[in-house]
């Protein structure tokens, strides 16, 4: 009896340690995909190159990162370095980075409108005329083309007007496309920007009397001191 027990018991052993072993090699085939991961454990997918539109516009040229322009023919005794500077950001795409070129100065060849044509009208624009009046007010225009007597307007909307307060250090006035009056010249005056009778900056035959008012060309504020006003320097700078 006891060894009908023990012969029981060996053989309950050994079937349990043999049960393991069947249930592996009778099961059904194991599946060889991975096992899921958590959301945590993927890895985040690779950033997306930027579009050919962001790298336009990442790599675009910036006005405002253009340099002092290097002066030739002379010095400006009308301009700051931070007024040469707002111009030259506001000057048309083509010319910036060349040189100044000063053509023409009342300090240099009189005060002569004839002598401000001799001198800029061998090339072609655009010119800077900078006016200083008697009461220190600085402020001119900007010419797309060559200052020279004309029959009639001439000009592109690259011209603009400009001058510099007190109260607002640079202010411009670009053209408003209300119509195509933008420079026009003759032996006895010069003329920028006109409509309804009036021009946004006149300057006599002598360059010694001038006047600026409203203007529809470029719907700009009176530039001088006053609407009538008297010359104390003139400057026209060409590039190169």
């Amino acid at each position: 009896m006891l060894l009908s027990f023990s012969m029981v018991l060996s053989l309950s052993l050994y079937l349990s340690l043999q049960q393991p072993a069947k249930s592996a090699s009778s099961g059904k085939p194991q599946s060889s995909a991975p096992a899921p991961t958590s959301s945590a454990s993927r890895s985040e997918p690779a950033a997306k190159p930027p579009k050919l539109k962001q790298l336009k516009k990442r790599n675009r040229y910036s006005i405002s990162e253009v340099d002092m322009p290097v002066l030739i023919g002379g010095q400006t005794k009308l301009l700051l370095p931070e007024q040469v500077m707002d111009l030259t950001r506001n000057l048309p795409r083509r010319v910036v980075g060349c040189q100044w070129r000063l053509a023409f100065s009342t300090a240099q060849h009189g005060f002569s409108l004839q002598s401000l044509y001799r001198h800029t009208s061998s090339e072609d624009g655009p010119y800077l005329l900078v006016v200083r009046d008697t009461n220190e007010h600085v402020f001119g225009c900007l010419s797309s083309c060559t200052l020279h007597v004309s029959d009639q307007f001439e000009g592109t909307g690259e011209s603009f007007l400009f001058t510099f307060h007190s109260c607002n250090p640079f202010k411009m006035f670009k053209w408003t496309g209300e119509n195509y009056f933008f420079v026009k010249g003759d032996l006895r005056s010069i003329a920028f920007g006109s409509g309804e009778g009036h021009f946004g900056l006149w300057l006599d035959g002598d360059l010694y009397h001038g006047s600026s008012r409203r203007c529809k060309t470029f719907d700009n504020d009176v530039l001088s001191s006053d609407v009538d006003f008297t010359c104390k320097d003139v400057e026209v700078w060409g590039f190169s």
